[in-house]
This record gives structure tokens, C-alpha cells and sequence, in this order.
């Protein structure tokens, strides 16, 4: 039996439509409580104990239930709360790297900060201060996480290439690079890897210098390997023992030069040789001794090379600046005996051709016979130096031509009357004679005549060499 239905009535159909409408909005509304339910747990797990008794309500409905100076206090914690995250966090939170590292999170947080203000803005400060604190304890949290990620990306390349893994080092480095980009903490990791190639290059270099012992070498390799990269501290060690040895190495070599040169005689390779032994260490021992010899070699060689220069001075006869020379030396050389005597030669040669000189100088002096028998005297002294000194001899041999010449007896006749006498003052009588012959040598002379009861005469002449003369005196004038 088919059972049969009322035809429904359009007012039933429409009262049936309301009902599932109203019951979609119920459903709506239920969510919608759920999901405000839901938020206000996380403010109230994010603020302090004396928030928690906040409620899902409405800002006003939430104010109310705090009295005035509750609420005033929320404003001022509000603004403490503010004024720290903008002046701590947010900065942080601004960096585009976080904010590239995680944007759903860095929108989230700046979500919250302006739902924040929002509340403030309305006067809800309770509901302000529980969101701001929840900005700063998740934004807190978002900050670790981006550097505990970053630190575990360095740590990653750092242990790469500790072990070597250079590929996966750099790998990981950019990776920590992208997550915190222009850090200090990646710089000394990326100097290494952009390093490691040359010094890679390097190390095995060093290592062929230490099988071939070339300390040189291994010093080198060492300086160039920490000048490309000064982080790898380890090497400092063996550089200053190879730089070391190296040292005493280079010092031994530089004074076994000195001691061949010296044994060479070759002064000037011994000085070089000391000179670079003094620059590795200028206290070394043996660098005094060795200085002592050359200084003492030096010396004699200086010694060599002036009497050298005084026997040609004295050879080419300037024994003046033989003299000067000598003097001079002996100021260095005191107490030389080579020197000493070349000294004394140049003064008594010099000496003896100023006492020449006196008498060569004026040759009409030599007429007078005492400065005859002087210069006789000093050509006899001179005697004994005329070898050394050339010039000394021809003085020497103009004098004895002055003497010869001077000592010459010259004929000179006297004339007269018979009755006068006469007599060379000085030298001796002629007597009373008409004419008469004698001899003088050179010079000035004086005839004298005397006659009783007669005024005496004088005539003073001159007797030159190779001048044969004649005189003529006669008394002849009476005293009244």
C-alpha cells in the first residue's frame, strides 16, 4: 500500500528555508567564537599571570572587567613593553635576511605589532600589552632560530674543511652566507677556502723543501703559506725555527767567508762577510775577533801604502811633502820606527838645503872669507845627504863653485913712490915700494899708506874673481 503525502504549502516551504539558515548561522557563529577562543589562549599564555584572567570578549568587555589604575598600569607596561622591542628586537626583526630566511613569520609578527597598536589605539591596553609580549616572546624566539641556523650552516663548513671536504665547505658556507649574509664569522672561513687552491699549492711545495732540507725554501713557503692565510696559526712555530736555524746556518756560512778572506788576504771579501754576519746578529761570537784582525790588517796595509808613498816622494827628491807626510802618519802610527826615520832624513835633508840655500842665494857673500870658512862648514855637513837628495847636490856643487871661485888669488899691483908705506888692513905690509905685486882672494879690501910728517892715506878696493887690478897710493900731502 503505497503510503500517500500532503502537498507542502509555500508557507511551510518558507519556514523550513529559515530554519536551515538560521542554523548555518549558528554553525558560523560557533566557528567563529572557536577560532576567537583559540587566539585568546595564545595571548593569555603569552602574558603575565595577572593577564590570564582575560577573556575572548570584546576590547571593552575585557577593559572593563580591570579597574582604572589596572588599566593604567597596562598602559604605562604597554609603552615600557614598546619602547624596549623597538628599541632591541625590531631592528633585529627588519633585517632582510630574516625576513627573506622565514616571510610567513616576519608577516606574522608584523601582524601582531599592528594588532598591538590597534588595541592600544582603542584604549584596550590589557589586550595591547598581551600582544606586544606576544611579539617579543615569539619574535625572540623567530631571532634564535635564524641564528642557531646560521650558526649551524658555519659549523657545518667549518667542520667541511677541517676535514677537507673543500666542495662541501663552500657549499655550506654560501648556505650559511644566504641565511646571514655580511657576518664577521664568515669572513675568516671565506679567506680560507678562497685561499686553499694557492696554499694547497704551497703546502706540497713546503713539503719537497723539507725533504731537500732547503731551509731557505721552507722559510719562504711558510711566509707566503700565513701571508695567504694568517689563520693557519700552526705554522708560526715551525717559521721560527726554520727562520732560526736558518739564521745560524747564514751566520756560519758569512764568518767561514771571513776566515778564508782572511787567510786570502782579501780584506775587502773579509769585510763583506762580517758585514752580512753582523746583520744576522751583531752579537754573534767571533764577529769582535774577526773584526780585530781585519782593523789590524787594515792598519798594516795603510802603513804599507804610506811608506810606499814616502819612498817615492823621497825618490822623486820632495822631501818636503815626505815630511809633512811622515808627521802626519805618525799621528795613526805612533811611535813607527820606518816612519821615524823617514821623518828625520826629510827634516835634515830640508835642513841642510836651507843652510845651502843661504849661500847659493848671494854668491858675492861667499868673497867675504868668514862666510867662506861657513859656507865650507855647512858644505862639509851636507856631505853625508848629498845621495838622497838631488836637488842638495846641486846645491852643494854651486857652493863648492862659489868657495872655489871666491878662494882664487887674484894678482893686484900696487904702485906708489918709494917713500910711502903701505899695508893691506888686515891682511899684511907691502912695504915702501914703487910697485909691487900681491895676491888676495876676492873681496873688500882696504891699502893703507903712512910717511912721517905726511897726513895717511886709504883707499878701499875691491878684489873681484878672475879681475886682475892695479893700484896706485902716494903720501904726499904734509901736516902743517
Amino acid at each position: 500500500m503505497i503510503e500517500q503525502h500532503e502537498p507542502t504549502s509555500p508557507d511551510a516551504v518558507i519556514q523550513q528555508q529559515q530554519k536551515q539558515k538560521a542554523q548555518q548561522i549558528k554553525r558560523i557563529l560557533i566557528g567563529l567564537c572557536l577560532l576567537l577562543l583559540i587566539a585568546l589562549i595564545v595571548v593569555v599564555l603569552s602574558i603575565t599571570p595577572s593577564e590570564q584572567a582575560i577573556t575572548d570578549a570584546s576590547p571593552a568587555t575585557v577593559e572593563s572587567s580591570f579597574n582604572v589604575a589596572e588599566q593604567e598600569a597596562a598602559r604605562e607596561a604597554f609603552r615600557q613593553a614598546l619602547s624596549e622591542h623597538e628599541s632591541q628586537l625590531a631592528p633585529i626583526l627588519a633585517t632582510p635576511s630574516l625576513r627573506e630566511w622565514d616571510p610567513a613569520t616576519a608577516a606574522s609578527l608584523d601582524a601582531e605589532s599592528d594588532k598591538a597598536l590597534r588595541l592600544f589605539a582603542n584604549s584596550a591596553f590589557i589586550q595591547a600589552l598581551g600582544s606586544i609580549n606576544l611579539v617579543k616572546t615569539q619574535g625572540q624566539a623567530f631571532v634564535d632560530s635564524w641564528q642557531a641556523a646560521f650558526a649551524d650552516a658555519l659549523g657545518q663548513a667549518k667542520q667541511f674543511y677541517a676535514q677537507e671536504q673543500i666542495q662541501q665547505a663552500r657549499l655550506a658556507l654560501q648556505q650559511a652566507k644566504a641565511i646571514m649574509p655580511n657576518q664577521t664569522q664568515t669572513q675568516q672561513l671565506e679567506a680560507q677556502l678562497r685561499a686553499y687552491d694557492s696554499v694547497a699549492v704551497l703546502l706540497a711545495a713546503l713539503d719537497v723543501a723539507k725533504v731537500e732540507n732547503n731551509l731557505a725554501k721552507q722559510v719562504s713557503l711558510m711566509q707566503q703559506i700565513l701571508q695567504a692565510d694568517p689563520t693557519r696559526t700552526q705554522l708560526q712555530g715551525s717559521l721560527r725555527e726554520a727562520q732560526e736555524k736558518l739564521k745560524e746556518q747564514r751566520l756560519s756560512a758569512a764568518l767561514i767567508k771571513v776566515e778564508d778572506a782572511l787567510a786570502q788576504n782579501d780584506l775587502a771579501g773579509a769585510q763583506d762577510g762580517l758585514q752580512i754576519a753582523r746583520t744576522i746578529d751583531p752579537t754573534a761570537k767571533g764577529i769582535e775577533s774577526f773584526n780585530a784582525q781585519i782593523q789590524q790588517r787594515l792598519s798594516e796595509q795603510d802603513l804599507s801604502a804610506v811608506l810606499a808613498n814616502l819612498e817615492q816622494l823621497t825618490r822623486t827628491d820632495n822631501w818636503a811633502q815626505a815630511s809633512q807626510n811622515a808627521t802626519a802618519a805618525l799621528t795613526r802610527f805612533t811611535g813607527n820606527a820606518a816612519l821615524k826615520q823617514v821623518q828625520s832624513e826629510a827634516q835634515a835633508v830640508l835642513a841642510q838645503q836651507q843652510s845651502l840655500r843661504r849661500f847659493t842665494s848671494r854668491p858675492e857673500r861667499v868673497a867675504d872669507e868668514n862666510i867662506r870658512n861657513a859656507a865650507k862648514n855647512a858644505l862639509q855637513q851636507s856631505i853625508l845627504y848629498l845621495s838622497k837628495s838631488p836637488t842638495l847636490a846641486a846645491q852643494a856643487q854651486t857652493l863648492a863653485a862659489l868657495i872655489d871661485k871666491y878662494s882664487a888669488q887674484i894678482p893686484v899691483t900696487i904702485e906708489s913712490d918709494g917713500n910711502t908705506h903701505l899695508i893691506v888692513v888686515g891682511v899684511g905690509i907691502v912695504g915702501e915700494v914703487e910697485q909691487h905685486t900681491i895676491e888676495l882672494g876676492p873681496g873688500q879690501y882696504v891699502l893703507e899708506g903712512k910717511r912721517e910728517g905726511y897726513r895717511s892715506k886709504r883707499l878701499p878696493f875691491e878684489v873681484k874673481a878672475n879681475s886682475p887690478l892695479t893700484l896706485r897710493l902716494i903720501v904726499d900731502e904734509t901736516i902743517e
